[in-house]
This record gives C-alpha cells, structure tokens and sequence, in this order.
C-alpha cells in the first residue's frame, strides 16, 4: 500500500469519481502555504503548461484562460489553476522525486488531484489539509 500525501495547503471544496478515478478539488487561498510536494515516490512528469490570466478561479472563464499545468505522478496527475494572485506556478524541476519533495510554488486557485478509483481516501469534503502532512489516501500502486 502507498501513501498518498496532500502536495498542496487548502481545503477539499468536491469529490468526484468521473471515468473510474476519483477527482479531489481543493481551493487554495492566499493564506495558505504556497509549496507544491510530492504525493508520492515516482516520476514527475508536465504533461502540460499553459500560460494564462489571473481570473477568480471560480468562473467557468478561468478555467478557458487562466494560467494552468498537468503534472503526472504514476497513477496520480495534478492540476493547478491559477487564481487571482497566483503571479507565475513555479516548477523547479521534472524528474524522479521523493514523497514530500519541494517541487514548486503555487500562491493561489483550484489544485485538482485525480487518483485511481481503488484509492481508500483519508479525507472528506471541507477538511483543511497541509502539504506533506495531510494523508490524502492510500492505494496499491
């Protein structure tokens, strides 16, 4: 069994199962810490990166045109949409990494976790979770 670990600070707004995977939507504010880490060992891939506007993360227009990347972890992918003060998502690096490893900077907006539908989720709608130390869920992967 792998442990899943949250890669970001927020608080779970949705959980979805759409095309036998589970969607976690997590609202990050401002306040919130602003790393990205790792959920888990594996290779980190950008699937990719669009550039964008700042929009409020909770129109359907910034979801056309706010800034946005895909990352892929294995089993697990995570997107990030930029919100109204999100200047830049920062990635340091694309490569294999450590659970809990720094990988970025992402101020605010929509992290989207999709993981694979035999996850056992820790969490539930309206739990705060940190990153590196909230358990997201544990899956045989």
């Amino acid at each position: 069994m792998t442990n899943i670990i949250s890669p970001v600070d927020g608080k779970i707004q949705a959980i979805d199962i759409v095309k036998g995977k589970y969607k976690v939507y997590c609202d990050v504010g401002v306040f919130d810490g602003n790393n990205i880490l790792a959920p888990i060992d594996s290779s980190m891939i950008i699937k990719s990166y669009t550039n964008g506007l700042n929009l409020s993360s909770d129109t359907y227009k910034a979801k056309l045109l706010n800034e946005r990347v895909n990352i892929k972890f294995g089993d697990i992918s995570l997107k990030l949409l930029g919100g109204v003060c999100n200047s830049k998502i920062k990635l340091l690096k694309e490569d294999t990494v450590q659970q809990g490893e720094k990988i970025g900077k992402f101020i605010n907006g929509i992290a989207i976790m999709k993981l694979p539908k035999y996850t056992d989720l820790s969490i539930q709608i309206g739990d705060k979770i940190k990153a590196g130390q909230t358990m997201i869920g544990k899956y045989n992967g």
